[in-house]
């Protein structure tokens, strides 16, 4: 089969985008690369700030009602599938394989695959991981008592685990924070500045973790010129992340931190056969939405934005070249 559009990721912006494609028509494939659907956002403890749920909805329900949305009106999804190549045939056809050889086909491509977290370097870290550090959110199971908890970053998801860990029975939750500032929305700042058991600490790193008998126990983090040493039991990573697209073509071009560039006149207008469309990457058919683009609002509503919008113009990609 060839399908219309194989979506990269099967995060807000591939999952929006595959409920937008195969609600009106097209024969659309969503890959992702990792078992379960649902990006980063997948994890988030409770998002707050999407427009439609006045208490919240949990990163996992969210994705999951897409899901359903999306196999509703026969979109394929299929996980893991991780790509790791994409030709084109000069005839109108994208060829993708992923890494278990398994080839598709389709008149266009959607990149959505979003980002990974990024590695926190700081020594003794990779002893630890599964032994009380992790990368990412907690999951809305987890349920802590009387322990000591850090999170490692300034964003939003960091500031969601936050005040999900603060509701933890006896628990005290340090957030580092390496910049000077919270980079988070508004509400959450408010809500963890009222928050007892919560100590923020900005300007400061985690250099390195220590622990006994395989188990985290202890952190040094600098704060400014000095350094302190706290006993930690769990602490969760959430430091930003990188794009995923050292796999593509050259001729997809990216920004100096590897996101993908869209909306460029890429050629001299003078030569031009027809306008770049604001999602189409400099490789024509072949569009991108999401964290992984450059310039994008690194939030879950407008990556789903995103993914609707760039679905229309890959209508007009396709009437295009049909």
């Amino acid at each position: 089969m060839t399908y219309d559009l194989i979506i990269v990721g099967g995060g807000p912006a591939g999952l929006s985008a595959a409920v937008n494609a195969a609600s009106e028509g097209l024969k659309t494939l969503v890959l992702e690369a990792n078992e379960q659907l649902g990006g980063q956002a997948g994890t988030s403890t409770l998002i707050e700030n999407y427009a439609g749920f006045r208490d919240g909805i949990t990163g996992a329900d969210l994705a999951s009602c897409m899901i359903d949305q999306a196999v509703k009106f026969k979109a394929n999804l299929i996980a893991p599938s991780r790509v790791c190549t994409m030709e084109y045939d000069g005839l109108g056809t994208f060829i993708i394989e992923d890494d278990s050889g398994a080839k598709f086909m389709s008149r266009a491509v959607l990149l959505a695959n979003g980002v990974q977290y990024r590695r926190l370097d700081a020594a003794g870290i990779t002893n630890y991981l599964g032994r009380g550090v992790s990368y990412g959110s907690p999951s809305l199971s987890t349920d802590f008592t009387d322990k000591v908890i850090y999170v490692v970053g300034g964003a939003n998801s960091a500031g969601q685990a936050v005040m999900h860990l603060s509701k933890c029975m006896g628990c005290e939750i340090h957030l580092i924070v390496r910049g000077p500032e919270l980079t988070m929305s508004q509400y959450l700042i408010d809500r963890i500045k009222r928050t007892e058991n919560v100590r923020m600490h900005l300007d400061s790193e985690v250099e390195y973790v220590e622990g006994k008998e395989g188990v985290l126990q202890s952190a040094h983090v600098r704060t400014g010129k000095d350094t302190w040493v706290g006993a930690v039991d769990k602490m969760f990573i959430l430091i930003g992340a990188t794009p995923r697209t050292q796999w593509l073509p050259d001729l997809v071009e990216r920004d100096k931190h590897g996101f993908l560039m869209t909306g460029i006149p890429w050629i001299k207008k003078s030569q031009a056969r027809y306008p770049y469309l604001p999602h189409e990457t400099s490789m024509p058919g072949v569009f991108a939405a999401g964290d992984i683009r450059a310039g994008s609002v690194k939030r879950c509503a407008s990556a789903v934005g995103e993914g609707a919008a760039a679905v229309a113009e890959i209508h007009q990609y396709l009437e295009r070249v049909s």
